[in-house]
């Protein structure tokens, strides 16, 4: 069972690192790591299978070329596998709504995965706080502190 646990840690930190620091396209990890029918819960969108996933992760890494994913901790249990990251980058192109500001992130999250016994993602779910992100981006009074206070606490 160990085994299993240590094959989905791998293939967590793969896919944190592959499909976030944009070098997908050339390893092919979101068709090889992500389940066909699978469903990820990502910060307020609901993404399913391979090409909504893209889609959604294309939109960051066009906002933020270039974004560093760094993964800090991974725990597996079971079929699932926690990774605590951090990511940093700087927007310079639009986000949803918010045009670029040349400001640079620092954010640290979690994603919890779930793989099938053949180790592939079916389900997927992230915690971070995008509403800072969204509103330091956007130039909220206050929001770069509550940023700040949250890396200072780890």
């Amino acid at each position: 069972m160990s085994d299993l646990r240590e094959r989905n840690k791998e293939h967590a930190r793969e896919w944190m690192a592959h499909c976030w620091d944009g070098l997908d396209e050339t390893e092919g990890t979101i068709d090889r790591l992500l389940d066909p029918a699978s469903v990820g819960f990502l910060e307020g969108v609901v993404v399913r299978g391979a090409e909504d996933f893209r889609r959604f992760r294309d939109g960051y890494l066009y906002s933020f070329p270039g974004m560093n994913m760094q993964v800090e901790e991974l725990v597996a249990e079971g079929d699932w596998v926690v990774v605590r990251w951090r990511a940093r980058g700087t927007q310079k192109k639009p986000l949803m709504n918010i045009p670029a500001s040349g400001r640079e992130i620092d954010v640290i999250g979690s994603t919890w995965l779930r793989f099938s016994p053949d180790g592939k993602i079916v389900e997927g779910h992230d915690t971070w706080n995008q509403g800072a992100v969204m509103a330091y981006l956007a130039g909220a009074p206050g929001a770069q502190g509550y940023l700040e206070g949250a890396r200072r606490r780890l």
